[in-house]
């Protein structure tokens, strides 16, 4: 028996309920048969399987996988990805994402990078609390692009070697 069931679709409002690590997906025909979540009769997860992620349910399922694109460890990855119908996040919730608002991208000088084990914190002019982020900027990238939600700073964006021009994006 197969059931299509229908797919979360999620806004910048309900980026909160997404648990990265995420993974692209091109087509949005995904289906749920016996436990089993299938795209172009392959399995992107296997709920019948022990296990919290969908990386233990597939290390685990006999099934043929489909394979996933490339990782997205946060939410300064996820919105640079292009091309994506649907996603999945790390605990198997499967979710479209549609742009529905713009946004300023400003950039603030980057004053401290603050190592951590798994993270890096930075600290940017103007901004009075740390910024958390996966990884710290690469060599020479001295400015941080920070999306701006209704005035207020939201999330990073993107580093750059120089400071530019506010820019407009649709998130």
């Amino acid at each position: 028996m197969v059931i299509c069931m229908q797919v979360a679709n999620l806004t910048y409002k309900e980026i909160g309920l997404i648990n990265f690590p995420i993974f692209p997906i091109p087509s949005d025909e995904i289906t749920w048969e016996d436990g089993l979540v299938r795209i172009d009769e392959k399995v992107i997860d296997d709920l019948n399987m022990i296990g919290n992620t969908v990386g233990l349910r597939r290390l685990q399922t006999p099934h043929k996988l489909y394979k996933l694109g490339k990782c997205c460890e946060s939410v300064m990855d996820f919105f640079h990805i292009k091309g994506a119908k649907a996603y999945i996040d790390n605990f198997g919730f499967v979710f479209t994402y549609e742009r529905t608002k713009y946004t300023y991208v400003r950039y603030k000088k980057i004053l401290k990078v603050t190592q951590r084990d798994l993270f890096s914190i930075i600290k940017a002019e103007h901004i009075n609390y740390g910024v958390k982020v996966p990884r710290p900027p690469g060599v020479g990238k001295e400015w941080i692009g920070i999306l701006y939600l209704s005035g207020y700073p939201w999330v990073p964006y993107e580093y750059s070697e120089t400071c530019q021009k506010p820019k407009l994006r649709k998130i």
